[in-house]
């Protein structure tokens, strides 16, 4: 409609052009006439739909900005490992060994009851990183980036690993001298409330300590296996002491005291963590290693083939191996008869 009222003007424009050039022709003037712009046609739907447009477009930006603002002012949202902890804790069960695998072999059902103090003996000892969580969590841990701080370099780990199936193991800064860090990435998440992460092999120099702390260039973390996932800060740290106390995270306000093993071994335990354990005896909340209160009297002492009874510390002296005290020598329990067998079997047999 625009169009046809548009051509109707310009036909009636011209016509009167004409009639005026007819009726005085000699006032027709001598100057070239202007040049006109050429015409443009746009309908008003064009218009409309341009202008819609824009408006949709503006109102768009509009919502994304305000969401963004809203997501921005919003709390962090807490992961599924929110509040996990790491413990360190000595199975004094296992042997050193140069060329051993422990990973698995944690053997603690209660964050509890870590052990956190061993006796700063020089001997070679195994323990373990384990991860922990409060009763109402459901974690998932597939990341973690953690440090450690030694208080003399002669307690460094000499063997190390992490338990499971990973997928990337990143180590930092000497790992695992004192002020190196070291990230992991499983395969399978962690799922249980108290999880063996990884493990370490080293030597119980007395007064010294190894402790957990955040890693040196990531700090603290705790990833879930959430799409896109989710970062929480390790909340608490383990330490393992040799002959002096040691600290556990989720033990705090319960009672510790030595627990002593019939050969005279000793480590601080709570009273349940050291009834759990076959052969040891608890001597009392709030009581010490050191000196050592488990010093056991006369038993069979293996020297060899020989059997002697002699006090566990005469024992220790003629490098015998005390069997306990109140065992005696009839019948003789240094029995180490040959056994005929293979370097296979053996292998089998002890392979951890």
């Amino acid at each position: 409609m625009l169009r046809d009222l548009f051509i109707r003007e310009r036909r009636s424009a011209g016509c009167r052009h004409r009639a005026g050039q007819s009726a005085s022709p000699s006032k027709r003037s001598s100057r070239a006439p202007a040049p006109r712009m050429p015409a443009v046609f746009v309908s008003t739907a064009v218009v409309t739909d341009v202008l819609t447009q824009a408006a949709a477009i503006s109102a768009v930006s509009v919502l994304v900005l305000a969401f963004t603002l809203f997501v921005a002012a919003q709390p962090a949202i807490a992961g599924a490992n929110e509040g996990g902890k790491l413990i360190l804790h000595c199975n004094q069960t296992l042997q050193f060994s140069a060329d051993g695998n422990f990973s698995g072999y944690a053997q603690l059902y209660d964050a509890k009851d870590a052990v956190t103090q061993v006796p700063g003996d020089a001997q070679g000892v195994v323990y373990f990183v384990l991860a922990a969580f409060d009763e109402f969590s459901m974690p998932k841990l597939v990341t973690i980036s953690f440090g450690i701080e030694l208080s003399d370099p002669s307690v460094e780990p000499r063997r190390w690993g992490p338990t499971g199936e990973t997928n990337l193991v990143y180590p930092v800064g000497s790992w695992p001298s004192s002020g190196s860090g070291i990230s992991v990435d499983w395969k399978a998440p962690f799922d249980r409330r108290l999880s063996e992460i990884f493990w370490f092999c080293g030597y119980a120099d007395a007064g010294q300590t190894v402790k957990l702390v955040p890693h040196p260039l990531k700090g603290g973390e705790m990833v879930d296996d959430a799409f896109p996932s989710n970062v929480d800060e390790i909340a608490g740290y383990g330490m393992l002491g040799f002959g002096v106390k040691g600290f556990n995270p989720l033990s705090d306000g319960v009672a510790t005291g030595a627990c002593c093993s019939g050969s005279g071994r000793c480590m601080l335990q709570t009273e349940a963590g050291c009834q759990a354990l076959s052969g040891y005896n608890y001597k009392g909340d709030n009581t010490i290693c050191s000196p050592n209160p488990c010093t056991p009297g006369v038993g069979a002492c293996c020297i060899r083939a020989e059997c002697r009874m002699l006090l566990w510390d005469e024992c220790l002296d003629a490098r015998g191996l005390f069997q306990s005290e109140g065992v005696g020598c009839t019948p003789t329990p240094c029995d180490f008869t040959r056994v005929e067998t293979t370097w296979g079997a053996l292998k089998s047999t002890y392979r951890r």
